[in-house]
């Protein structure tokens, strides 16, 4: 995150991320979502985004409202890949309501949701003294 908030001396950013076309980036952790909605922020011909949730981390929504009013209206792929655990609250990990965000106000043309779905693990089975997976 130091590297994405880096300033010159002039007050300018070290990188100037507003002509990047392509972004791709993992939320492995909950702390990871600060810097990726950094870099939303900052792009301003953003064409295909890519993002996979980790199953340990919840998205709240506000991850994609991050993505600047430009990119927006420019952003034509999104690529999303999560794992879907079954037994979970919200099996999405909060992915729906990224979506919402962007709702008619982008003009994006292929949707690829990679989903793979992780069956809930089995709790103790009659017979057996250890938990099977």
């Amino acid at each position: 995150m130091t590297l994405i908030k880096s300033k010159l001396p002039n007050g300018l950013p070290v990188f100037d991320f507003s002509n990047l076309s392509y972004l791709s980036f993992g939320i492995w952790e909950d702390g990871d979502a600060e810097p990726a909605a950094i870099l939303l922020e900052s792009t301003l011909k953003l064409k295909t985004l890519k993002c996979h949730v980790s199953f340990s981390t919840i998205l709240t929504g506000s991850l994609f409202k991050s993505i600047h009013p430009s990119s927006k209206r420019t952003i034509q792929e999104l690529i999303l890949s999560f794992q879907v655990i079954s037994d979970d609250e919200d099996p999405y990990r909060g992915v729906c309501d990224e979506l919402k965000s962007l709702a008619s106000t982008s003009p994006i043309e292929n949707v690829e949701i990679k989903p793979p779905i992780i069956p809930a693990p089995q709790q103790g089975n009659v017979g057996t003294n250890s938990t099977e997976y």
